[in-house]
């Protein structure tokens, strides 16, 4: 009898357990179709490199301002050639005016970059690296002379650049004719005829003549020299006056090398005294004593004056630097 009560328990345990699991089946496959339903898309993306039609063109227009003393090269632009054209001007001479008006002209020259050179003088163009001093030493003419053919002055000469061009002073060159197309007088404007009665009782002027300033040659240095005097300070103070020497070279032993001026003032360094590359020493004119980077010449008075040539020789009497008092 107790089996027979408990037999509707079980089957209704087992109609509820077949329910549940259908549910359980019925709700795992609904996610399953949902899932199913979502899929991801990949979009192949091309850019391409050609223009909007539609966009104007960003235009950047870069400007600069040259140096004192720079060469101008202007490209003109084919639409101001073509309104040079139909309004041509009224002067030749201003077909060579830059962009603020100045005659672009060859920096340095006394004469035309395309004419003559007198005998005796040449032409060099500017490399990376060239001073006025170094290509006098190249061609071994005189550096003074150089910058006063080219109409330079140690203040202009810092502005020379790659490419231009200086003409090179050789034995013959007439330098006179540089410097007097340079310094050349502003021409007087003739009188009127009512006045040449009054000419005729003026004292007639004498013509100016120009003489060229002797100027001491420095001796040229040896080949690859990197010995350098950098230069002079305290000039006539014998407190202060002292000649600053700088190696841009290799170590150096500077010992038994000789410090000379033009009035064949010598101070001598002493044995086994090694020069640094990019170090320097500085020899002072007044009595001390020495340090690895101090030397004294032990004078007592100055020595030095503007115009002096100091003259720096190794112990082969080779000419090692040279240098003018300014």
């Amino acid at each position: 009898m107790r089996a027979r009560g408990l037999l509707p328990i079980l089957l209704l345990n087992v109609i509820v357990s077949v329910a549940v699991a259908f549910g359980v089946i019925a709700i795992f496959n609904s996610n399953a179709s949902d899932r199913e339903n979502e899929r991801l898309v990949t979009l192949e993306v091309v850019v391409t490199a050609t223009p909007d039609p539609d966009v104007t063109p960003n235009v950047v227009i870069i400007t600069t301002t040259p140096r004192p003393g720079d060469p101008q090269t202007v490209d003109i632009p084919d639409e101001a050639l073509a309104d040079a054209a139909s309004n041509p001007s009224s002067d030749d001479d201003d077909d060579e005016l830059d962009e603020d008006g100045v005659s672009v002209a060859r920096a340095g020259s006394g004469t035309d970059e395309d004419g003559d050179l007198p005998p005796g003088c040449i032409l060099h163009t500017l490399a990376d690296g060239d001073s006025p001093y170094g290509v006098a030493l190249e061609y071994g003419a005189n550096p003074f002379s150089l910058m006063a053919v080219n109409n330079l002055t140690e203040e202009s000469a810092r502005f020379l650049r790659t490419g231009q061009t200086l003409i090179v002073p050789l034995d013959g060159c007439p330098i006179e004719l540089f410097v007097a197309e340079s310094e050349a007088p502003t021409a007087t404007p003739q009188a009127d005829d009512d006045d040449d009665e009054a000419d005729d009782d003026a004292t007639p002027q004498p013509t100016p003549t120009i003489t060229p300033i002797p100027t001491v040659t420095l001796a040229p240095t040896a080949a690859n020299s990197q010995i350098r005097i950098m230069e002079v300070i305290g000039v006539g103070d014998i407190t202060r006056e002292s000649v600053v020497i700088r190696n841009d070279g290799m170590t150096t032993d500077i010992g038994g090398w000789q410090l000379t001026d033009i009035d064949d003032n010598t101070f001598t360094f002493p044995a086994d005294i090694r020069l640094w590359g990019g170090a320097g020493v500085t020899v002072n004119t007044r009595d001390g004593a020495n340090t690895p980077i101090q030397f004294f010449w032990g004078r007592d008075s100055a020595i030095f004056e503007s115009g002096d040539v100091l003259t720096l020789r190794d112990r082969d009497g080779a000419v090692r630097a040279t240098f003018r008092v300014p």
